[in-house]
């Protein structure tokens, strides 16, 4: 879950600090995943594989560009400049993010841009320059959705499209974040799937889909203040957080092998959102 802004905007709920300090934990630890992999370990990247060919096979990838907003670190550029010939550029607030999403970019071997950007004061020349947008856990931290979202659509290029990933924590992660660590917890705007539908068309967005993602998937809370508060919290951290894991392991076999449950409100760990500039 990253956001991007220039650090010294208000609705801001996060800021510059908070992500500086989740990317300096992870300085050379971040691991190209293949997200191709179809065990069971690797359903989640898996599922976004399979959402994304979905997606962008409604157009010609390989003459567009596509920009990731809050790109700290992804793994996904490298990801989409190899699986479907996008010209890639990656923007964050953060320096050392910015640094991580290049050493990602090197380490697979693959051309890209990433640039140091305010997300709200966009290089002129960036400006409806981009044939797709994505974010995953950017607008969210930000008290107007709507309004994050529309700064967004500013780099699409008028029929361009945009995808918009948030955390599910209207639903029971969002109450388990909230009992975990509460601080983490006030760092996001609380959105159903409706509210997110909703800031899109406030934006002036077209929404073409806009679901619950997955069945579960506890890898969306944060435990880094259990991880930091000694041996005490570090265990805590390996019991509740491994117990999470097996029980999404259980729900990802469930959802493999009968396709049930189903995406919903309640134990969905993301909602995503497809929408189109007029």
């Amino acid at each position: 879950m990253r956001a991007i802004d220039s650090g010294r905007n208000p609705q801001d709920k996060a800021g510059r600090s908070y992500w500086d300090n989740q990317w300096i934990l992870q300085v050379d630890r971040r691991i190209p995943g293949d997200v191709r992999s179809s065990s069971l370990g690797n359903h989640v990247n898996h599922a976004f594989h399979t959402y994304f060919q979905n997606v962008f096979r409604r157009g010609n990838p390989h003459s567009e560009e596509l920009l990731e907003i809050g790109c700290a670190g992804s793994f996904w550029l490298p990801y989409f400049a190899a699986e479907y010939g996008f010209k890639v550029t990656g923007i964050d607030y953060s320096e050392l993010g910015c640094e991580l999403a290049r050493r990602m970019l090197e380490r697979q071997a693959v051309e890209g841009t990433v640039l140091l950007c305010d997300l709200f004061s966009p290089p002129s020349d960036l400006v409806e320059h981009f044939d797709y947008v994505i974010s995953f856990g950017v607008v969210e931290h930000f008290e107007d959705t709507a309004d994050a979202i529309r700064a967004a659509s500013r780099f699409l290029k008028p029929g361009g499209h945009m995808i918009t990933i948030v955390p599910n924590l209207a639903g029971i992660l969002g109450f388990a974040q909230s009992v975990i660590d509460r601080d983490v917890w006030r760092k996001h705007v609380i959105l159903n799937r409706d509210d997110f539908e909703s800031a899109h068309l406030r934006a002036g967005l077209r929404v073409l889909s806009c679901t619950y993602f997955l069945a579960a998937h506890s890898g969306v809370v944060n435990f880094d203040s259990w991880k930091r508060s000694g041996h005490m919290g570090f265990l805590a951290y390996i019991l509740v957080a491994g117990t999470g894991y097996f029980t999404s392991c259980w729900f990802w076999a469930l959802e493999r092998a009968f396709g049930i449950p189903k995406p919903n409100r309640i134990t969905s760990p993301y909602i995503v959102c497809l929408a189109k500039k007029s």
